[in-house]
């Protein structure tokens, strides 16, 4: 199952339930963990977070959005060439380098926006 949309165990689990009403979450949990070990998929988010799984191997990077949640996929060439710092040498050697930006995506963004012009509208009908 190749996932755009960084599922977590639970996503995975509500969308395999429909197929397979007899499957469990912690069937879900584990079987997620041995393909992350396998190398198969890998794992997204910090460890406060819920952890988010990604199918997508090739060397990407992620775009969150802070209000809703959406994480999507996007391709950088500068961002794979960063230089790392020196600095880094004296915490470890790094491997794997995954640049995760936040924002707000178009579909937020085009919520805020008719909110605002919606609530512009509300004072301007007040004011009359």
């Amino acid at each position: 199952m190749r996932a755009e949309d960084h599922p977590d165990a639970e996503k995975v689990f509500q969308k395999l339930r429909k197929k397979l009403p007899t499957l469990s979450l912690d069937t879900v949990y584990r079987t997620l963990a041995l393909l992350n070990d396998l190398g198969v998929i890998t794992t997204l988010g910090g460890s406060r977070e819920r952890t988010r799984f990604d199918g997508n191997l090739d060397h990407h990077h992620h775009f969150v959005c802070t209000c809703c949640g959406l994480t999507a996929d996007f391709y950088s060439d500068k961002l794979n060439s960063l230089k790392m710092p020196d600095s880094l040498a004296d915490i470890g050697q790094v491997t794997q380098t995954h640049v995760e930006v936040r924002g707000i995506c178009k579909k937020c963004l085009n919520k805020v926006s008719k909110q605002i012009k919606s609530d512009n509208s509300t004072r301007k009908r007040s004011r009359e």
